[in-house]
């Protein structure tokens, strides 16, 4: 005998937390600006209409203090130089350094709404779960990459170059876990040559 929420599928309901990079390119795949997406997010998150949480934090110096499962202080994100590719945040004065940062992904889609799901938090999705499947071009994504290193050079570490690529592709860009295999292979290539010269 079946009962009438035997098509409660766990699997299919919104994850409560993603990395701020997910929500960095939800955004950006909604306002089709990498700026615009940075100072919209900034700002929700300093006037709280973007709930977060700090996995991991620091704060003081030189006598750093750990926190675990925390929020920013007030007003930090006014100020914080945010690391997208990171998922975390740095202000100087008082330093504080957010790592592993989420946001509430109910807030994000209230405040960008569009109906698909991003990444779970610690997940690797990189198609929406909105019922329409998107496929990503994993030589379209490794081409723009590679004339961006021709233009500019060889970023100094994996993280910048991925930031770059969310800037470049913009709404065409695939979810982190995708985005971080195919640049971290390509990456890992472009650095074994530039060490051979």
């Amino acid at each position: 005998m079946t009962s009438k929420h035997a098509h409660t599928d766990a699997s299919v309901s919104v994850p409560e937390w993603i990395p701020l990079l997910d929500a960095y390119a939800h955004v950006t795949r909604i306002v089709r600006a990498p700026a615009s997406a940075h100072v919209e997010i900034r700002q929700a998150l300093d006037d709280s209409r973007l709930r977060h949480r700090v996995r991991l934090a620091y704060d003081g110096f030189p006598q750093r203090r750990e926190i675990v499962n925390t929020t920013a202080p007030d007003g930090f994100w006014r100020s914080a130089q945010i690391h997208w590719a990171e998922d975390r945040a740095v202000r100087s004065s008082p330093r504080f350094e957010a790592h592993r940062v989420i946001v509430a992904q109910q807030d994000l889609f209230k405040l960008w709404p569009d109906g698909s799901l991003i990444s779970e938090v610690g997940g690797g999705d990189s198609s929406p779960k909105s019922g329409r499947i998107r496929k990503y071009n994993r030589e379209e994504i490794v081409t723009k990459a590679a004339e961006y290193v021709y233009e500019h050079g060889l970023p100094e570490n994996q993280s910048k170059l991925i930031e770059k690529m969310y800037e470049i592709l913009g709404n065409a860009a695939p979810a982190e876990t995708l985005m971080k295999e195919v640049i971290g292979s390509f990456y890992k290539r472009m650095k074994a040559v530039d060490a051979r010269r």
